[in-house]
């Protein structure tokens, strides 16, 4: 297998001869993240075969992807207090509010807040309330979050405690008035019940994905003549276990799963691997496995990695693509120094957690010493704005933490033929949000020739919760 054939550059290609050989003369294309990053491409070298383009949370080929990785939630939080300033009644009940969450970050990082039972409220966990924006039914708490820094400026916690068990699902927001007006899950006893019940359908079908993935492969091996190593089989029930996470986990651990080949190539290795994202007895049963295995079987598993695109690609082949199309349309053009000169600038430093800096090391680590020797790297037109007449509509979220609203604007400027669509409380996806980006979307793919009415966005404002009045 030949992975430098797999980049944008050649999927736009598979695009235009897929199409050329369903006899399409044109199509509407949409896009979003990645997607937009591929529509753009067939744009600029197939304008003709385009009729419209929806680019919902753009990724433009002009933004320095692992160079911005620091900065997403920072410009979503300052998004968030732009919308406060812009509020007259926000804006009055919260006044200097960025600044302020500067000077409770500082003290939060001095102090953690410690509430007993394991809580603790740092930094981080604010990073983690910003990210929640982008999901659409978290993105319910952004009202709260001004009441939530006021409230912890003078030590009090209510509210942050009731974002805390609406993320967790424990009780419903019902509307951004009081923070008081919650549903609460009809009764402990129903939930736990309910709680049991799908963890216990969950563990069943996890088990079953595990063993059927695990089945799989091992067919596939077979089928293809591959010898049956112990590394191999060893490495087959990893991807098995990887798998049975679901999607989220999967791309998370079959990335770190990768990340190995920047380690010590030894046992201590893998046996830190599983014991850091496995738990229980999916623990015992690779840990029993890693056992098993001699020393040239160890030496043997980071061989396959570092060589067996059916090992790399069975973690997860999701992850393992963004890898590669990441790793070569940015690798010739962000840099490390890049990303640390973000990172000095960013408003709200301590957004960023302790360990930044060893996270985008490895991930320019990943691309420069694994990736790129096999897929290659993009040549220059691939860092170039994309500039077409083509009628396009541009979706961004206000708080969309992967693909934040100055990307999309960056996407759009070189566009002669577009329209930009803003849309409050929402994030990556904007047409998972609500009617209203559904509704924009395809009354411009019906008529791209024509300004789409966007009078809708309005509505999908809420007003920021104020605080409770003292009882009498």
């Amino acid at each position: 297998i030949d992975l430098s054939q797999y980049n944008s550059i050649n999927n736009a290609r598979d695009v235009h001869e897929l199409m050329t050989a369903l006899e399409y003369d044109q199509y509407n294309l949409y896009g979003i993240s990645y997607g937009t990053r591929l529509a753009m491409t067939i744009m600029r070298d197939f304008p003709e075969d385009v009729r419209s383009v929806v680019l919902d949370s753009s990724y433009p080929k002009t933004i320095r992807n692992f160079e911005n990785l620091t900065n997403l939630v920072d410009e979503v939080a300052m998004e968030l207090f732009n919308l406060c300033v812009a509020d007259e009644v926000c804006n009055t009940t919260y006044p200097d509010l960025a600044n302020r969450f500067n000077v409770l970050l500082e003290r939060l990082s001095e102090n953690p807040l410690d509430l007993g039972d394991g809580m603790v409220i740092t930094p981080d966990v604010f990073s983690n309330l910003f990210s929640a924006l982008n999901h659409p039914r978290t993105v319910a708490i952004a009202p709260y979050i001004p009441l939530t820094i006021t409230e912890l400026e003078q030590g009090k916690t209510d509210t942050f405690l009731l974002l805390m068990q609406f993320i967790d699902g424990q009780v419903e927001l019902i509307a951004p008035t009081l923070p008081q007006t919650v549903q609460p899950v009809p009764s402990e006893a129903d939930a736990l019940l309910r709680s049991a019940r799908i963890m216990a359908e969950s563990a069943l079908e996890l088990l079953q994905n595990a063993i059927q993935l695990g089945n799989e492969a091992n067919e596939i091996i077979r089928l293809a003549g591959i010898e049956q190593t112990p590394a191999r089989v060893w490495l087959t029930a990893v991807n098995g276990f990887i798998q049975a996470t679901g999607t989220d986990g999967a791309q998370l651990i079959g990335r770190e799963l990768m990340f190995l080949l920047l380690k010590p190539k030894d046992r201590a290795t893998l046996q830190t691997f599983i014991e850091q994202h496995f738990q229980g007895a999916d623990v015992v049963a690779l840990q029993t496995g890693l056992d098993a295995l001699s020393e040239t079987d160890v030496t043997a598993v980071f061989e396959l990695l570092a060589t067996d695109v059916r090992i790399v690609t069975g973690t997860n082949i999701f992850a393992n693509a963004m890898f590669s199309y990441n790793c070569h349309d940015e690798g010739p053009f962000d840099t490390l120094e890049g990303a640390i000169q973000n990172e000095e600038s960013l408003i709200f430093p301590l957004l960023t957690g302790n360990n930044f800096e060893t996270q985008v090391t490895g991930i320019f680590a990943m691309c420069d010493e694994v990736v790129i020797p096999f897929v290659g790297s993009a040549p220059d037109i691939e860092s170039q704005p994309v500039v077409s007449d083509i009628p396009t509509l541009v979706l961004a979220g206000s708080y969309d933490v992967q693909t934040p609203p100055s990307w999309n604007r960056l996407a759009y400027e070189p566009l002669t033929n577009a329209y930009f669509g803003y849309f409050v409380n929402s994030g990556h996806g904007v047409i998972t949000y609500s009617q209203c980006a559904k509704d924009v979307t395809l009354s411009f793919i019906n008529h791209p020739d024509r300004e789409p009415d966007m009078s809708c966005v309005a509505t999908l404002a809420t007003p920021f919760v104020l605080p409770q009045p003292p009882s009498e």
